[in-house]
């Protein structure tokens, strides 16, 4: 049985103020990554909605330098598979909560592993 080691940085929360524009840009650019999602692909589904979008809008909204509507929120908001509120939370907190959950997921993951492992052991053992 192999013992895995995992560590997390959560990052601190700052009070510096960011626009609603910025904490969108930059909560839709994590989301965007960690869906492993190319900009280009979120251009295509927001234009497939009605929206004209392309890369270059993605970019600029994920840069806080374009504004969006509601719908185009709402719209991405679906296409990430996440709330209004998420891409909307300030980005220190946005990334901490993101850490946490991965955290938390890596624990059950974990468990998993050792409740196979314990199972493994118990069949050996009840099989000498």
């Amino acid at each position: 049985m192999s013992t895995t080691t995992v560590c997390y940085t959560v990052p601190i929360v700052n009070d510096t103020r960011e626009t609603t524009d910025e904490k969108l840009g930059a909560n839709l650019r994590i989301l965007r990554e960690r869906k492993s999602i190319p900009q280009a692909a979120v251009a295509r589904q927001m234009s497939g909605r009605g929206h004209p979008w392309h890369q270059a809008t993605v970019s600029r909204v994920e840069t806080g330098k374009q504004p969006v509507t509601f719908a185009e929120a709402a719209d991405l908001a679906e296409i990430l598979e996440t709330t209004l509120d998420r891409l909307t939370r300030p980005s220190g907190e946005a990334q901490a909560i993101e850490s946490l959950d991965a955290a938390g997921w890596s624990v059950v993951k974990a468990h998993e592993v050792i409740a196979g492992g314990v199972e493994e052991l118990l069949v050996a053992v009840r099989s000498e």
